[in-house]
């Protein structure tokens, strides 16, 4: 099971390429959603939340180009020098993204308007203390920094590429077609729809071209990108065959041709990627059980990456579960799962507790554990009884990825909540 990772830079979600829009005919307008629409393209940025934001991109595109007046062009341009510098304020903080600020002459040309130089000072401030905030913050050793790029790495293939979904969508398409003897593609190839694997690479390589040799993890990253690089020449082949309907031409004779060959690349990537997983994931994990060794046993920080290791145990247990291997696994599983829980009802009362609260982030996360858990309970539920597990894998999968992101967060920005 493809998992998401902890670390200080969280990836989730793949960015897309801005597409030019038509002009709003107000310049400072175009130049604030062109910077959104960057940002939202950034991969920190949810899918939930990438969804939501593009819908309010096309609205505020719809209400700028509807003003005609040219006095109200004048103030709205003014309203979107003031938009710009707060909503880049506030998602730069929240999702890292790349928020382009706004053009210095034009808010020097609206200097005089206090709503904007407001709204610009503010943001200018921000700044400030990130920079400062930056140069506080102690230098990373580079063997640390490489995993912090494998990582983020991990969570964009495991957010992106879907390689085992697609791979099964692939064979139970395909293979349908070969047992009723039909033309391979006639029905299945044509849906094909899977992504190269550039940017996989491209992020797997920055990894590993960093200072420093972390044992292990090199090798398997290494693997991996070898895989990739061997299939991806032919979803690239397939993709075009597919979308110049070449196979009208040949009577899917290509298709034919690099179904064994594309079903071989595809399942060596699906190992490969599990190795390089299992090898960070293992790294992770011995990492932070030292550190839990060290922290203050009645501190928040302690507290939460104790939840945090149970939940990854859980996760170890999960994978563990088979067809062959349900009943003996599923006292395990059940174990796991009341782990989790029995730390996050440790960690709810410590929160409950302590003044001034922690901030939301670190609520959700507690919220987000007890999704996990009642996900564990259905799965565990489901390996006894011999139901299908697909549904309770699912939640759980979707509610852990979600609590690494809110884990990241309650750190970013809750002091007591960090481990050094």
């Amino acid at each position: 099971m493809l998992r998401g990772l902890m670390v200080a830079v969280m990836v989730f979600g793949a960015g897309r390429a801005a597409v030019a829009e038509e002009s709003t005919g107000i310049p400072s307008c175009d130049a604030f959603l062109a910077a959104y629409e960057r940002c939202v393209a950034s991969p920190g940025i949810p899918d939930a939340v990438r969804g939501q934001l593009r819908q309010a991109i096309v609205q505020m595109r719809g209400t700028y180009g509807s003003v005609k007046d040219p006095r109200a062009a004048t103030q709205m341009g003014k309203s979107c020098l003031q938009g710009h510098a707060v909503t880049r304020s506030s998602l730069v903080q929240s999702f890292s993204c790349d928020f382009p600020p706004p053009d210095a002459a034009a808010l020097a040309a609206a200097g005089g308007d206090p709503t904007v130089r407001g709204a610009s000072d503010r943001a200018a401030a921000e700044e400030r203390n990130r920079a400062r905030e930056a140069r506080r913050a102690p230098a990373v050793p580079p063997e640390e920094a490489k995993v912090q790029a494998y990582v983020e790495a991990q969570n964009y293939i495991v957010d992106s590429t879907h390689l085992e979904r697609d791979l099964a969508s692939y064979l139970r398409g395909n293979e349908r077609v070969l047992r009723l003897g039909t033309k391979l593609g006639a029905d299945a190839w044509y849906q094909f729809g899977i992504n190269d694997y550039d940017t996989a690479i491209e992020r797997l390589q920055k990894a590993i071209d960093k200072p420093g040799a972390v044992k292990g993890i090199d090798g398997a990253a290494l693997e991996l990108i070898k895989a990739f690089e061997a299939v991806n020449p032919i979803v690239k082949r397939l993709d075009r065959y597919q979308t110049t309907r070449a196979f009208q031409q040949d009577e899917y004779k290509l298709a034919r041709e690099q179904h064994p060959l594309f079903v071989a690349a595809m399942t060596e990537t699906v190992r490969r990627a599990q190795g390089f997983e299992n090898a960070l994931f293992d790294h992770e994990f011995a990492r932070d059980e030292k550190v839990l060794a060290s922290l203050p046993s009645a501190s928040l920080a302690r507290a939460m990456l104790s939840t945090s290791l149970a939940s990854r145990t859980l996760l170890r247990a999960v994978d563990e579960v088979g067809p062959a291997r349900a009943a003996r696994n599923a006292t395990a599983l059940a174990a796991a799962v009341e782990e989790v829980a029995r730390r996050n009802d440790q960690l709810a009362e410590l929160m409950n507790s302590l003044k001034p609260k922690p901030n939301s982030y670190c609520l959700r996360y507690g919220k987000d554990l007890d999704e996990v858990v009642g996900g564990g309970r259905d799965l565990v539920k489901d390996v006894r009884t011999g139901g299908n597990p697909s549904q309770a894998l699912e939640k759980l999968s979707r509610n852990y990825n979600t609590s690494v992101e809110q884990f990241a967060k309650c750190q970013r920005d809750e002091e007591r909540a960090r481990a050094g």
